[in-house]
């Protein structure tokens, strides 16, 4: 079965014209327009989770997520384009009306069932799993955010748009799969996360298992969460705007925005060797945009 990156030879790949005088280059890899609806990182996180699914026969698929989660409306599309029955445990209590994710989602056909936030930090147990499944039996589970080993391979083709030209890949991080990806699948490049997680020191640790071989060209920055996890700012709101204007790109509120504003941040303050070439690669999630105008109660773009 083919997915829509499988059609792509080149993604197109966009020049960002620095506010300030720099010789670094800085060009951006638009992940966010494989597709309209699960673009950026979560088809290819998803890919193989899916073939299994396919594969192995299954009834239908579980998986997890926030309320605003990329990664539930993501799969809730995926599931509806291929037939798949699907599931979307979601953290916390249900609330009406739904946000325009999980709206969505449960537009897509994805059957959404709450779970209380004690329970949910359990999520990965074998007790909730198997309760889970003696609900839904036959069902294919994928973790939240699609990151485990199955998700990591598929993240790992992204490297293949990546030209060696460049010398540092920049990716904004939550669960970890995609930068794992890009460290399984780049040798010669330093590779720079940038965490969406306050105080989420222990993702270093984290991400470990998933890398295959012996690889010390990565970092996490975690000086650019802006408060945490779907928490902003005014002063990253304001970012946005200006980004868009600048360069016609659209980011997410909780992922691209964040890596941006601290990737320029870092060049204006010369922490990059001077002459780098940068690609900075912008992993989707604008469907989070809706939701957050919501909380926000104003207009981000």
């Amino acid at each position: 079965m083919e997915f829509p990156q499988d059609n792509i030879e080149q993604l197109p790949i966009q020049s960002i014209e620095l506010p300030f005088e720099s010789d670094i280059q800085l060009d951006m890899l638009r992940l966010d327009l494989v597709d309209e609806y699960s673009n950026g990182n979560k088809w290819f996180k998803i890919k193989y989770h899916v073939q299994h699914l396919l594969k192995e026969n299954k009834n239908g698929l579980i998986t997890f997520g926030g309320a605003f989660s990329n990664h539930i409306a993501a799969t809730a599309y995926v599931a509806h384009i291929y037939g798949i029955k699907a599931v979307g445990i979601i953290r916390g209590e249900e609330t009406f009306p739904l946000n325009p994710t999980l709206a969505t989602a449960k537009g897509f056909g994805m059957h959404l069932e709450y779970m209380n936030r004690s329970t949910y930090r359990q999520k990965h147990t074998e007790g909730v799993l198997s309760e889970l499944l003696l609900k839904y039996p036959g069902y294919y589970l994928i973790p939240e955010g699609g990151t485990d080993v199955i998700g990591v391979l598929g993240a790992r083709e992204i490297g293949q748009y990546i030209p060696e030209e460049y010398n540092i890949i920049t990716v904004a991080v939550g669960t970890g799969g995609t930068i794992a990806g890009l460290i399984n699948g780049i040798i010669n490049q330093q590779i720079i996360g940038y965490s969406s997680l306050k105080g989420a020191h222990g993702l270093t640790d984290s991400i470990k298992p998933y890398i295959t071989g012996h690889h010390h060209n990565w970092i996490i920055n975690h000086d650019y969460h802006f408060g945490g996890y779907g928490k902003v700012k005014e002063e990253l709101i304001s970012f946005m705007r200006e980004f868009r204007e600048r360069t016609s790109i659209k980011l997410d509120p909780i992922y691209t925005s964040k890596m941006m504003f601290g990737l320029e941040d870092q060049i204006k303050k010369r922490q990059f060797p001077s002459n780098s070439k940068i690609l900075a690669i912008h992993t989707g999630g604008l469907q989070g945009i809706a939701g957050m105008e919501i909380m926000l109660n104003q207009s981000i773009y």
